[in-house]
């Protein structure tokens, strides 16, 4: 959960990402080999084949497929390209009305959307330009657009802008008059030089010279993944409220999720912050400071896409650049002159003035907005703005650590534009304009890295009439949650990608987005609601249900109706609970197994037996008893097979062993969220992100089910032991199950349990 950050004070954003929080989600294909491992299926590569075939990258094609021929009245987003290269002050200066003897010296230029500030600066350069550098301050009436300036003292004025429109984009140019363009002034007479003056021009209102400033072009083919409204303007789409789109976003997001939408609307409107919440929709989209790697090069795709589309070069960018330190040179140089007119002992004191400074016109900027076509007004508007991308690649590392097909960012010095204006009565300050700077990085192989500049990004979020938050590629990478930097899912760069990395990118790309009129983080929903919603739930299901028989997700269903819960829930969650209790009642077998085969290999057999648990689930499910087959377990190829591939997390976690956690049985159903949660942060800490979803910490330390405390599980001796085992030791365990296999099957001293 992050909130998207904002100059602007009048809107917010807060996202919540349906997967829940990162250190939480699984990696799939992990997650995939490790189920069927446990599951101990004949081929690990079907189960694969079958995963994915029926996993979210497949599941979200046939979304889209499916919205393209029925979500014309929501409406499949489409992007239109906005490219507004470097505005021609000569141009403009034309544009600009002035007498034919005075002289327009254009100080700074902005092509930017709507906004009312800029109506707010016009009106006090015109009306109360002694006041320009007061504590001032300004709003705007959403009901009749009329502007309110707030003075120092706290008295008002009230005006209706001219030609506002919350849609469209706009010129705006910071100039001053002068009648004699070098001469000396009297610096007391405003009429040799006025200003500074606001020019404003909406593009597209009829001046041809400047309407060709900014291009704007709906790209055809550009199909972004659709997303799915469930609050607007402030009531939840419902059978009496915008019936069409509630049936719509109920099909919509059980093709997409798997889920009902009903779910989610029920939860927020629990909610006592439900009155903040003006819109509210699930989006579709990869927040900017993820660590997943498939979301990283689903990032870079995006961005080299938005390359080909830009409307500067390096050329360009750097020119631009240059002339910006030129002017700020020259600005300098007039502001020391100007100063020096207030000290006789000055020596520039009455001395002709320098050239006055002309602007270096506005940044190159490009812009991807996306928003929804369809019949209904879903406010469902997001942009994405750079100055300039390029790509470059090279040899070698591009860190001293990097791995093949590691992507990361690196920040680099960020080009900041201090923006300062000058008039009859001196300087004023204006906004600031920053430009952050980062490579994206990309070690291909070994040998061969490629990377992105990236300049200027920033991502607008239209909440609601024109206004917008706003949040910068820094603001974004620096955020300590998920960022609301999100790049919506281009399903043409989705399918590029391959099914393994869209895959993987589709667990965690569900975003429910609430927008708010004002500034208030809606933080109500906590993670509760995402045990209910978790679109890592999704991945339980594809993963580990085609490999249960029939009986085990039978005695799952049961288990989870016990408990409370009823279909995809109730399966889930049932067969977490039997694979628990199965792993505490193995616990029981580890005895057995030493009494047997002594202390050595007995600690070996029952460690494995532990690990390969879900033998133990399926005969529970089959038989209704807790009996394990150690005919089946114990022959060298499942042996083989079990050391050698779960050898690697095991070690892993032997390795972490200092982390000292103790998970007690006691209470286990109240107590899960919390527990789990705490797991999950060391587990993050020390081993990182992108595990599968079998844990390894499932398989420290159980209390018996009448309360004895059992010992570790393994010991590092016995760990060395078991991981040196050669081909000769398998060959002797098997041969020992043979030996002893009428004295194994026939003990009674082994517990046995009936679970009805």
């Amino acid at each position: 959960m992050g909130i998207f950050g904002s100059k602007k004070t009048y809107v917010s954003s807060t996202l919540y990402n349906l997967a829940g929080e990162e250190k939480e989600r699984p990696d799939y294909l992990k997650s995939t080999v490790i189920g069927s491992v446990l599951a101990n299926n004949p081929s690990i590569a079907e189960t694969i084949e079958r995963s994915y075939l029926a996993g979210p990258g497949i599941q979200f094609r046939n979304f889209h497929n499916w919205a393209e021929d029925n979500y014309d009245y929501i409406g499949i987003p489409e992007a239109n390209l906005i490219v507004a290269p470097e505005v021609d002050n000569a141009v403009l200066v034309n544009a600009i009305p002035h007498d034919t003897d005075e002289f327009v010296f254009i100080q700074h230029v902005a092509v930017n959307l709507a906004d009312f500030a800029y109506w707010a600066e016009q009106y006090m350069m015109e009306n109360y330009a002694d006041d320009l550098n007061t504590a001032w301050t300004s709003d705007i009436d959403e009901a009749t657009n009329q502007i309110t300036i707030t003075f120092e003292d706290t008295s008002t004025v009230t005006f209706a802008p001219s030609n506002f429109d919350r849609s469209a984009r706009y010129i705006y140019a910071n100039y001053v008059l002068s009648r004699e363009e070098f001469d000396p002034i009297e610096l007391d007479d405003v009429t040799e030089w006025d200003g500074p003056f606001m020019f404003i021009y909406r593009i597209g209102s009829g001046n041809p010279a400047l309407d060709a400033l900014v291009l704007n072009t709906a790209l055809d083919g550009e199909d972004y993944l659709p997303f799915i409204p469930l609050r607007l303007d402030n009531e939840f789409v419902s059978e009496s409220f915008e019936p069409v789109a509630y049936d719509l976003a109920k099909k919509a997001y059980k093709k997409a999720i798997g889920g009902k939408v009903d779910k989610v609307i029920d939860s927020i409107n629990e909610s006592e912050s439900l009155e903040d919440i003006d819109y509210a929709y699930i989006a579709f989209g990869v927040s900017l400071n993820v660590r997943d790697n498939s979301s990283k090069r689903y990032m870079y795709e995006f961005f080299l896409r938005l390359m080909a589309s830009q409307g500067t070069t390096s050329t360009t960018q750097a020119l631009w650049e240059t002339r910006y330190y030129e002017y700020k040179a020259q600005q300098e140089t007039w502001k020391e002159w100007w100063d020096a007119q207030s000290d006789p002992m000055d020596p520039l004191y009455e001395t002709d003035p320098p050239p006055q400074p002309v602007s270096f016109g506005s940044a190159p900027k490009s812009a991807i907005r996306v928003r929804a076509n369809g019949t209904i007004e879903t406010n469902f508007d997001m942009e994405v703005e750079w100055s300039f991308i390029l790509e470059e690649t090279g040899s070698g590392l591009g860190k001293p650590d990097a791995a093949k097909g590691e992507l990361w960012f690196e920040e680099l010095t960020a080009f900041n534009e201090s923006n300062q204006i000058y008039g009859s009565r001196g300087f004023y300050d204006i906004d600031n304009t920053k430009l952050d700077r980062f490579y994206l990085w990309w070690q291909v192989d070994d040998d061969n890295w490629k990377r992105l500049e990236l300049v200027g990004f920033l991502h607008k979020n239209y909440v609601y009439n024109g206004k917008f938050v706003e949040i910068s590629m820094k603001e974004a990478l620096d955020d300590g949650e998920e960022s609301g930097f999100l790049l919506p899912i281009h399903m043409p760069t989705y399918r590029a990608m391959g099914l393994v990395h869209s895959t993987q990118v589709g667990t965690a790309c569900t975003f429910l987005v609430l927008n708010s009129y004002q500034i208030k983080k809606t933080g109500f929903l906590g993670s509760t609601f995402f045990k209910v919603f978790l679109v890592a739930v999704i991945i339980a299901v594809v993963v580990v249900a085609p490999q249960l028989a029939p009986g085990v997700a039978k005695a799952a269903a049961a288990t989870g109706s016990a408990l409370g819960l009823s279909g995809t829930t109730a399966l889930v969650v049932g067969a977490a609970v039997n694979a628990i209790a199965a792993m505490i009642i193995s616990n029981l077998v580890l005895k057995g197994s030493v009494a047997v085969f002594g202390d050595r290999l007995g600690t070996i057999i029952g460690t494995l037996v532990i690990i390969a648990s879900g033998n133990i689930a399926m005969n529970l499910a089959d038989t209704g008893q807790i009996a394990l087959n150690f005919g089946n377990m114990m022959t060298a190829q499942n042996l083989t097979m079990l050391a050698t591939t779960i050898g690697d997390v095991y070690s892993k976690f032997v390795y972490f062993d200092a982390m000292d956690l103790a998970q007690k049985n006691e209470e286990l159903l109240e107590d899960y969220n919390s527990e789990m949660k705490n797991i999950s942060d060391l587990y993050a800490e020390n081993i990182g992100y992108g595990s599968g979803v079998i844990d390894p910490m499932m398989f420290t330390e159980f209390s018996d089910p009448i309360g004895e405390a059992l010992s570790p599980t393994e010991m590092p001796d016995a760990f060395l032991a078991r991981t040196l085992m050669t081909g000769s030791d398998i060959a002797e365990l098997s041969m020992e199950m043979l030996a002893n296999f009428s004295k194994l099957t026939l003990n009674t001293d082994l517990p046995l349990m009936d679970v009805q």
